[in-house]
């Protein structure tokens, strides 16, 4: 992320009243690649959350492994 979007979304992020916990349910990497049993985008989508994440003091993020965490995931509907 540019250091130009680092700084116009602090300053959105600014403007929030409450802190915002955001729920991130992902697969562990695998070393053999499994036809349909890997997720492609989850790592990416990892490292862009915590990266914005990093940007304010009122986001939080929660990392939760689908197959450590099953039920919690099928509490949200995942």
């Amino acid at each position: 992320m540019s250091e130009e979007n680092q700084r116009e979304i602090k300053t959105i992020f600014e403007q929030l009243d409450h802190d915002v916990h955001l729920e991130f349910f992902t697969e562990r990497e695998s070393p053999i690649i499994i036809p349909g049993g890997n997720c492609p985008t989850c790592k990416d989508t990892r490292l862009l959350l915590q990266e914005v994440v990093a940007l304010s003091d009122k986001l939080h993020l929660d990392v939760h492994e689908v197959t450590t965490t099953g039920e919690a995931a099928r509490q949200q509907g995942i």
